[in-house]
């Protein structure tokens, strides 16, 4: 007997292409089989009617942060505490996105004991993988001057820990070049290359100090270039604009013609949020990417809302909780990322308490498949799907995810296309952690974790990823 049964939905599996109506049959946490026709169907304990929906692969979230709130308090030191787990609130707000799967450690920030965070995990909304944050390996490696340049010795002990934590499951190695400015081109290229011998990726968020915008996005190609590793080019929107995106896609798809292994996330947002405190808002990068004072906003601590002034970022800057959300770009460019074959949506999710001002983290999902598939028509919506499933899996070397085929993994979103639409949206207009409309049913490892857009309490299907 079945557990589950999906009776009369439009099937779309994003990885075959197979489009037709049916039923899906779940069992023991795999999808046990595809009944379409006048077959006889099989006995459940569960029959979801999906008439009128469609049935696909659940989304994979390559560039979550829901192992931010336990950064040290000053959040100068980023390697996550040794009890780290997944912020819960993060994880419910991705799952009512249709997020199954989410990749945290992004941005150069993670534990370093790779093997305690898993053991910490549990069982949560999602699935998940972490990657190994190269600042967090800097620090414990005795580099913790962010502007510095590491030493011989520093990068061999930085190295050893990225093998450590591939053994123990990391799903590669992450940089956040803008965090840690004085980080050498060396000392990236002898981490990539521990990524490509392990099979891993490398993420990165780009370097925003002491170069051009052409110079930045030039750096993770040549990495993937010289190494051979998969490097993922983190929210490109976020880091380019304008002439710059449109530049940077150039360098890009140059040095794909060239070989280099490179993928690419965005979000739906031109507006960006990271600490105030960070080596992003000195003055060295705010020079080279022309941010005004009054494109930023202040999300907690004392100017809680505030646009800054040059006094109001000063003092924000001070305060280690304090979130800038940036006002940057135009439309235009989110649209121009996605032009990129298989640049996939990716919501840069954090703890609500940290920049909890910016709806990404509830919103990006349906916001893709509502503004870029269905009504600008950038592409069709099985492409669509491939871009929020089955790249992603790809990327990470999940084949189990990302498909609606027999064996696979039953990771699998019920979304109602004419209703599905972002609600989050920024303050004051909007509640920016609003759940999203037309996400029926969200099943995480044969499990009904949503039903009828209502969260099924206590059930957390969601483990560890390897």
């Amino acid at each position: 007997m079945l557990d589950l049964l999906l009776t009369h939905g439009r099937i779309i599996d994003p990885a075959s292409g197979l489009d037709t109506t049916g039923a899906v049959g779940i069992r023991a946490g795999r999808i046990s089989g595809i009944y379409t026709g006048q077959v006889a169907l099989p006995a459940a304990r569960e029959t979801l009617d999906t008439a009128g929906r469609v049935i696909t692969a659940g989304f994979i979230d390559l560039h979550a942060h829901a192992d931010l709130p336990f950064l040290d308090e000053d959040y100068t030191d980023p390697r996550l505490a040794a009890n780290t787990t997944t912020d819960r609130d993060c994880a419910e707000r991705l799952l009512a996105q249709g997020v199954t799967t989410m990749l945290n450690g992004n941005c150069s920030f993670s534990p370093v004991d790779v093997a305690g965070y898993i053991a910490g995990c549990g069982r949560t909304a999602v699935n998940q993988r972490t990657l190994v944050g190269h600042g967090a390996l800097r620090f414990a490696a005795g580099c913790t001057d962010k502007h510095a340049a590491a030493t011989p010795e520093h990068i061999a002990r930085m190295c050893d820990a990225a093998r450590a934590a591939y053994t123990s499951g990391a799903a590669g190695v992450s940089f956040g070049v803008g965090y840690t400015p004085g980080a050498a081109f060396t000392e990236l290229l002898a981490l990539t290359q521990t990524a490509a011998d392990a099979g891993r990726i490398a993420a990165i968020h780009t370097r925003t100090q002491g170069c051009t915008p052409a110079e930045s996005v030039t750096e993770p190609c040549e990495l993937a270039l010289q190494t051979g590793a998969r490097v993922q080019i983190s929210h490109l929107v976020y880091q380019y604009t304008g002439a710059h995106l449109r530049r940077a896609i150039e360098i890009i798809t140059d040095y794909r013609a060239r070989g280099a292994d490179i993928t690419v996330d965005s979000g739906m947002y031109t507006d960006w949020a990271t600490f105030a405190g960070s080596a992003l808002f000195e003055d060295s990068a705010r020079a080279v990417w022309d941010w005004d004072y009054a494109d930023m906003t202040a999300f907690g601590g004392i100017h809680d809302g505030k646009q800054m002034t040059r006094r109001l970022f000063i003092e924000a800057r001070r305060e280690p909780k304090t979130v800038f959300i940036v006002r940057v770009g135009n439309p235009d460019d989110i649209r121009a990322a996605y032009e990129l074959a298989e640049c996939v949506p990716s919501t840069d999710v954090g703890p609500a308490a940290l920049g909890g001002g910016h709806p990404q983290g509830s919103a990006t999902f349906p916001k893709f498949l509502r503004e870029i598939v269905a009504d600008a028509g950038q592409f069709d919506l099985i492409e669509g799907l491939r871009r929020c499933s089955t790249y992603p899996a790809r990327i990470l070397g999940l084949h189990n995810k990302g498909r609606v085929a027999a064996g696979a993994d039953a990771d699998l979103v019920v979304l109602d296309l004419e209703r599905l639409r972002p609600v989050a949206d920024f303050p004051p207009a909007g509640n920016p952690v609003a759940r999203p409309n037309g996400v029926t049913h969200v099943i995480v490892n044969g499990r009904l974790a949503i039903r009828d857009e209502t969260r099924i309490a206590h059930v957390n299907a969601g483990h560890y990823v390897y």
